[in-house]
C-alpha cells in the first residue's frame, strides 16, 4: 500500500468549505471590479472636496444661555438701557486714558465710530447717543443692526476691524455684543485646530509607521479617514443644511475685545 494513501484529506479554512458574509462577498466583489471601485471612490472624493469648504457657509456659532447667569444678565441689562428695536447689536466701549482730557476725547472718538458705522448702511440701523459712564472717563456706543446674529455673522468682520481701527490718541475703543464675541472665538479656535492639526497628523503617521512597518500600510489608515472627513463635511453642501441646532444667547458671555 502506497503511504500517500494514509494522508487524510485536508479540511480548513478553503474558500469553498466556508460561506462569505454579506461584507466578505463584498469584499470579493471589490477585488474583481478593483479598478472600477477605485476610480468611483477618487471621483467622490474630488466631487465632494468641492463641497467640503462650504460648511463654513452653512454653521453659525452658538452657544447655551445658563439662567441666573451673568452673561444672560448682561444682554439683559444692556437691552435696559439702551435699544431693544433691534435684531442684533454691537457695543463700542469707549476709554480715555489717563492724563488725558477726557470730555474731548471721548467725543472725538465717538464721532469715528458713529462715522466708520454709516459705512455699512446695508447692516447698520442705527446708533444710540453715547451713554457715559460714572467718572466721564467712559462711554458705551449701542450699534443696532438690521440683521439677526446668525445673518451678522456672515458679514461683520469688515464693520468690526473699522469699529477696532477707531482706537485713536487718547482714548482706547473695544468692541463687544453677540457678534464680536463669537468672532473672537471663531478666530481662537480655527488657530488652535490648525496648530492641533500640525502636531497630531506626523505624530499618528510616525506611530503608524513604526506599528505597521511600511509607507503604505501606515497611509492607508488615514487616506480612509481623509476619504471620511471629506464625504461628512460635505452633506450640508448637497441638502442636509444646518444640522446643529443653536440658541441665540452665548454662553461664554459678554465681553470687550
Amino acid at each position: 500500500m502506497d503511504h500517500a494513501d494514509n494522508v487524510p484529506p485536508v479540511t480548513g479554512l478553503d474558500a469553498t468549505d466556508t460561506p462569505l458574509g454579506i461584507f466578505g462577498r463584498l469584499g470579493a466583489w471589490c477585488i474583481r471590479h478593483r479598478g472600477a471601485v477605485i476610480v468611483v471612490w477618487v471621483a467622490l472624493f474630488i466631487g465632494l472636496g468641492v463641497l467640503a469648504p462650504r460648511l463654513g457657509d452653512e454653521l453659525t456659532p452658538g452657544g447655551f444661555e445658563i439662567g441666573g447667569s451673568d452673561s444672560q444678565r448682561v444682554p439683559q441689562i444692556t437691552r435696559q438701557h439702551f435699544s431693544a428695536e433691534y435684531a442684533s447689536g454691537l457695543t463700542a466701549v469707549i476709554e480715555a486714558a489717563p492724563g488725558s482730557d477726557a470730555t474731548a476725547a471721548i467725543v472725538a472718538a465717538n464721532a469715528r465710530i458713529r462715522t466708520a458705522a454709516a459705512a455699512y448702511p446695508s447692516l447698520v440701523r442705527a446708533i444710540d447717543p453715547i451713554r457715559m459712564a460714572p467718572g466721564g472717563r467712559m462711554g458705551a456706543v449701542l450699534i443696532g443692526l438690521s440683521k439677526s446674529l446668525d445673518e451678522v455673522l456672515r458679514e461683520v468682520d469688515p464693520l468690526l476691524n473699522q469699529l477696532k481701527a477707531t482706537t485713536g490718541k487718547g482714548t482706547q475703543v473695544r468692541i463687544t455684543g453677540g457678534a464680536a464675541v463669537f468672532r473672537d472665538f471663531d478666530e481662537v479656535n480655527e488657530r488652535d485646530l490648525r496648530r492641533a492639526e500640525l502636531i497630531q497628523v506626523p505624530l499618528v503617521l510616525t506611530i503608524l509607521l513604526l506599528v505597521l512597518g511600511s509607507v503604505l500600510a501606515a497611509g492607508l489608515p488615514l487616506l480612509a479617514s481623509a476619504v471620511a472627513m471629506v464625504t461628512t463635511l460635505s452633506r450640508p453642501g448637497y441638502g442636509f443644511r444646518r444640522p446643529f441646532g443653536r440658541s441665540r444667547a452665548p454662553w461664554q458671555g459678554q465681553r470687550a475685545q
